[in-house]
């Protein structure tokens, strides 16, 4: 395994993280019954759909996770102990909270947790700035959104820990992993003379 086999897949796990902080897509609608037993329609033009996001960012967080098993390959290819990267990770409240996510994805369930707070990630909501609302139109029982400026739609999934608190939100902490990992991919990329 060489520098460019080795950042490639992290350039990859930066991409999908990037398509994950895009929210425009093909369009998504749903419907919801009110108690009163009023039907109401919303449909969002131009915006993906929920599950596209999940599989967006829950990839994102295994492409994440398993560069960590190429910097360990490249610190051994070197001579040096690779240990370092789980001494970093375990070190690293954010980067645990990470590979908690990451392996609860990728596993199904935790059975231990590197941060301690056994986290889930909570369903996926979006916030419209009045900027990226381009019209709205309303017939009937319809409500209808056309958007703008999609790159200002702001996608959350918060992290909750096992108490369903509010731990941070996963694109952020997505951001951080992964500046994490280009640092440390440039320093080992620099004492081994790559």
């Amino acid at each position: 395994m060489n520098y460019l086999e080795v950042e490639k897949v992290l350039r990859r796990a930066c991409r999908l993280a990037e398509m994950a902080k895009n929210a425009k897509g093909t369009g998504v609608s749903w419907s919801c019954v009110f108690p009163d037993g009023e039907r109401t329609t919303y449909i969002l033009n131009e915006i993906k759909t929920r599950e596209e996001l999940e599989d967006q960012i829950f990839n994102a967080f295994i492409w994440f996770w398993n560069f960590k098993d190429y910097l360990k390959a490249l610190l051994e290819k070197q001579g040096k102990n690779p240990d370092r990267i789980e001494k970093l990770v375990n070190n690293d409240i954010k980067l645990a909270l990470c590979a908690d996510i990451a392996n609860s994805l990728k596993h199904g369930a935790l059975t231990r947790s590197r941060s301690g707070m056994f986290p889930k990630l909570d369903s996926i909501g979006y916030t419209f700035p009045q900027n990226t609302i381009k019209k709205i139109t309303i017939r009937g029982p319809e409500i209808e959104l056309d958007f703008q400026n999609h790159a200002e739609i702001e996608i959350k999934m918060a992290i909750l820990d096992s108490s369903k608190n509010v731990v941070g939100q996963a694109l952020d902490y997505l951001a951080y992993g992964i500046g994490v990992w280009e640092k440390e991919f440039e320093a080992i990329k620099q004492d081994g003379g790559g």
